[in-house]
């Protein structure tokens, strides 16, 4: 990752980390200033990966910060409670299991240990790999977490990067993700972690490699789409938002099937499924025909042919980007997907010690 000059004026798009790409800011500058404060309030950053880069090289790789550490604990050791209150805890390792999953669901990144004793929290760490550097915060963290628990059940805090803390969790995923992966996926949305992941190649405008996809403007909608998804404090959107998009998405398939896709959706991607049609239908909006640099990427993914094609989608994108939105009344931050029960899942995993 590039970072650019100190002496560069601050930009009103907060959300992409610094870089020499000035076709990104170009791209995120086309959204109006109310969904820029939208995404940034709830945390959406925009980042480039160059090659044999991961997300571990970058700035990208959000970090817990005190206060949310704080936070964290607090909404944890709730969480833990409230399933010991709902049922007799007999067997602590399905108990850890069961809780793990509802810590995912409240977006907590925090593991359980279960031992058939009681361990010391210097063996604890030792087994955690934790740093010498860091072993009395991460000692202090262990207190707050477990503070009235059972001494063979307990949470672990988070490990350190960098001299920072940051769940295990994100540290690992951060490792797979690899400029490569994102190169051949064109760019990544990760809805979970409020992260828009490009590839420098990709970057200039007219990417050829592409087929001159504005591709920030892809992948951003998308994490739009994921942030009106849990919009609650501007009323229209919420469950709202999903289930209007999701019943223009089905009125269209339905439409395309005596009408041809060319017809209904302005590309065939947007067919593909509901989240692509929103986020082509995004990119749609802010392109432009006939500007100053004669700039149009795939004419009929356009301002003029969406409102053509697709009048009614066209009305709901032009009533996003006309709400006054505001970082304070963005969304509280996603829970991680979870897979089935049966599946062994890194991310629920419960130590045992």
């Amino acid at each position: 990752m590039r970072i650019g000059p100190s002496n560069i004026p601050p930009s009103r798009v907060r959300s992409i980390v610094p870089g020499e790409y000035p076709q990104v800011q170009k791209d995120m500058e086309t959204f109006p200033q109310p969904v820029l404060d939208l995404l940034d309030g709830y945390g959406v950053k925009v980042a480039v990966l160059d090659d044999d880069q991961t997300l571990v090289d970058s700035p990208a790789l959000r970090y817990t910060t005190a206060q949310e550490y704080t936070a964290e604990i607090r909404r944890a050791r709730q969480i833990t409670q409230e399933q010991a209150s709902q049922a007799q805890v007999s067997d602590l390792l399905e108990f850890a299991e069961k809780a793990t999953r509802e810590l995912r669901k409240a977006g907590l990144e925090f593991h359980f240990g279960v031992a058939n004793r009681t361990p010391a929290p210097e063996e604890i760490a030792a087994q955690q790999k934790i740093p010498e550097a860091h072993l009395e915060d991460w000692k202090s963290k262990f207190q707050e977490l477990n503070q009235g628990f059972p001494g063979q059940l307990f949470l672990l805090p988070h490990t350190y990067h960098n001299g920072k803390p940051i769940p295990e969790n994100r540290l690992r995923t951060a490792h797979e993700t690899s400029a490569e992966y994102v190169e051949k996926s064109l760019g990544i949305n990760r809805a979970e972690d409020r992260l828009v992941l490009l590839h420098e190649k990709f970057t200039p405008a007219n990417a050829v490699e592409v087929g001159n996809y504005r591709l920030v403007l892809h992948e951003v909608g998308h994490a739009l789409d994921h942030a009106l998804d849990r919009m609650v404090a501007v009323p229209g959107f919420g469950p709202l938002h999903r289930q209007t998009v999701d019943a223009l998405y089905e009125q269209d398939l339905q439409k395309a099937e005596s009408q041809g896709l060319q017809e209904v959706f302005t590309t065939d991607r947007a067919s593909e499924n509901v989240r692509e049609y929103f986020a082509e239908a995004v990119e749609a909006y802010l392109t432009f025909p006939g500007d100053s640099q004669g700039e149009i990427f795939r004419t009929r993914n356009s301002n003029p042919e969406l409102k053509r094609t697709n009048p009614e989608l066209y009305t709901y994108l032009d009533k996003v980007m006309k709400t006054p939105f505001t970082a304070e009344a963005a969304p509280e931050p996603p829970g991680r997907p979870l897979l089935p029960d049966f599946v062994p899942d890194p991310d629920t995993r419960v130590y045992t010690f």
